[in-house]
């Protein structure tokens, strides 16, 4: 669907719907979250699978992220379904490509989780211009990604769009 609300561009969405088994092989939503999980740019939802190894509870590895003069970029985004709806574990860019924006000296990345320690941490490694693995801990109700010397905690270690 469309996230509906005030963006300046129409964002897709990934709605999550709660359901209950009733008698007679029916089902009735419990709760909603019609925008739980954001998408791309021009209202288009984001790629998603569901993973069993980063939580006890399922896991929503989304994937969304559009092009802009060029530069290409993707965030991925875990989305733990709990009993008491999604929860937001983290957001982390995943991809970049500034082929189509530059002829000489462009980059390009591409991140995949690996090495998770459930309910502890996972990887992201990232090929391309040069290999980089980012580590991502488990502080409290999300993950967070362990800096080194001289990084700030909310920046990227690629680059974004």
């Amino acid at each position: 669907g469309t996230v509906d609300k005030p963006y300046p561009v129409a964002l897709g969405a990934l709605g999550l719907f709660y359901l209950r088994e009733m008698p007679g092989m029916k089902f009735e939503e419990v709760r909603r979250w019609p925008d739980a999980v954001v998408g791309s740019a021009m209202a288009s939802p984001p790629q998603w699978k569901v993973r069993q190894d980063i939580t006890d509870q399922l896991v929503i590895e989304s994937t969304a992220g559009g092009v802009w003069q060029g530069y290409a970029c993707d965030a991925t985004t875990l989305t733990e379904l709990t009993p008491a709806g999604p929860l937001s574990l983290v957001t982390f860019d995943s991809y970049f490509d500034s082929s189509g924006a530059v002829e000489e000296g462009n980059q390009t990345f591409e991140g995949t989780i690996i090495n998770v320690v459930r309910n502890r941490s996972f990887d992201v490694s990232f090929k391309g211009t040069r290999t980089i693995i980012e580590h991502f801990v488990r502080k409290g109700a999300s993950y967070v990604r362990v800096t080194v010397a001289g990084e700030q905690a909310d920046q990227s270690v690629i680059p974004t769009c």
